[in-house]
């Protein structure tokens, strides 16, 4: 589980913004806490803040991490990271990332135990300048690896850092050395596959909103990794009138792919995957006398469709205890639906500690939330966004955290000016 995520100097964060995972004592909606012996640990966190404060930047940020440590890097090219840009101070200095998680009743040399890991790195464009790990075994936090440059120091539990930096002698500067330890000794170097595994656990599902909507709840479908029963039974909760779905496959030609949707290859050939949605036809006495199937993504609404391409995920989180980032999640979804979502990972029936991290504009969810769950993000007037807790804040918890933050007291707010003023100027 996610405990904390520092960025520094990446896009609009200037300086260091830290999202702390890990819940207070409070009473106030327990559900919203997963409780796993000693640790307290948040099941959700919402970010808030006016367009353009770098709500998003900060999901990116995570997402960033994430793509640095699971996808081959090319070392003949530029590392795409995008630092600081509007300040002499940073224009030249690297970003940094780091992150602490839990990995509940691991087996370490036969020794069943909770293990907290810190990772991070600090980077630019054309090397990696730092990276570290270190782990919590007990109550202290040992070394497992610090980096300065090429030069490796490896703690003595981290024998298969010790055993591939012999080997190698010298790493490329562009190259991440904890991937590398995973990609060169996989399951023989059980801490590093460890950590990879995790972040193979963090899943941003920001950009289903953007393209092909229906396709990674039904490749989770395909993969039975999700039922389709547990997909109608979503359909009927969400109350959007649909009474079931049945996937359609055909055959098509190999250039069909080049022009998106859902596809599978089998041996030579090449099969679409088609979605469609089931609806009651009735007759002049209202008798339901059959049922009409409709094509998906030609005829079902804008909500229908995002929230079917977010149900999957979410079902695929909840059940494996996994990570889920969202940038606007209550986009074209009705208030209610979305209040729902919440509360389903902030409940009981969350049982695998599954997270859900989101940036929203409905203030109403706020109320959903305990304090150090809701997050804000505030630009300045030299383009810097500043990410703080409504912990910060000396709020009492019986107090609608919602009236609050619409009556500014909480800032990340935009200050938005009279738009009647267009008019008159354009007469």
């Amino acid at each position: 589980m996610l405990l904390n995520f520092i960025t520094e100097n990446y896009l609009s964060f200037k300086e260091r913004a830290e999202l702390d995972l890990t819940a207070s004592s409070s009473k106030k909606d327990a559900d919203n806490v997963h409780v796993h012996k000693k640790y307290r640990i948040l099941k959700s966190s919402a970010i808030y803040g006016a367009n353009a404060s770098g709500k998003s930047n900060f999901l990116k940020a995570i997402s960033f991490m994430k793509s640095m440590v699971t996808k081959q890097i090319n070392p003949n090219s530029d590392i795409d990271v995008d630092n600081f840009k509007l300040s002499s101070e940073t224009e030249n200095l690297a970003s940094i990332f780091e992150v602490t998680f839990l990995i509940k009743d691991y087996d370490f040399n036969g020794k069943i135990s909770d293990v907290v890991f810190r990772y991070g790195f600090e980077l630019d464009r054309k090397k990696i300048h730092r990276e570290w790990l270190f782990a919590r075994f007990s109550s202290q936090e040992s070394k497992l690896f610090t980096r300065e440059g090429n030069l490796i120091s490896n703690g003595e539990k981290f024998k298969e850092g010790s055993l591939v930096y012999k080997a190698l002698g010298d790493i490329n500067e562009k190259s991440l050395f904890l991937p590398l330890i995973f990609t060169l000794k996989g399951k023989n170097a059980p801490i590093s596959d460890l950590t990879i595994k995790w972040f193979s656990k963090l899943n941003d599902i920001t950009s289903i909103r953007d393209y092909n909507l229906n396709g990674i709840t039904l490749s989770l479908l395909d993969k039975k990794i999700i039922t389709k029963e547990a997909l109608n039974e979503a359909f009927k909760l969400a109350d959007l009138s649909i009474d079931g779905f049945s996937i359609e496959e055909n055959e098509v030609d190999k250039s069909s792919e080049k022009q998106g949707g859902l596809f599978r290859r089998e041996l030579n050939k090449l099969v679409n995957i088609k979605l469609n949605t089931s609806h009651p036809k009735y007759d002049e006495n209202k008798n339901l006398v059959d049922n009409i199937n409709f094509d998906f993504e030609k005829y079902e609404s804008d909500g229908t469709k995002k929230f079917f391409a977010i149900i999957g995920p979410i079902l695929h989180a909840l059940k494996e205890g996994l990570i889920l980032i969202q940038d606007e999640i209550d986009s074209k979804l009705h208030p209610s639906l979305a209040q729902a979502i919440i509360s389903l990972f902030n409940s009981k029936a969350n049982s695998k500690g599954a997270q859900l991290i989101f940036t929203t504009h409905n203030i109403d969810l706020m109320d959903l939330l305990r304090k150090e769950q809701i997050y804000f993000v505030d630009k300045n007037h030299y383009g810097e966004s500043d990410l703080y807790s409504l912990d910060d804040f000396n709020v009492r918890n019986d107090v609608l955290f919602s009236k609050n933050y619409y009556l500014g007291k909480f800032g990340a707010v935009p200050a938005i000016g009279n738009l009647e003023s267009l008019i008159v100027k354009d007469q």
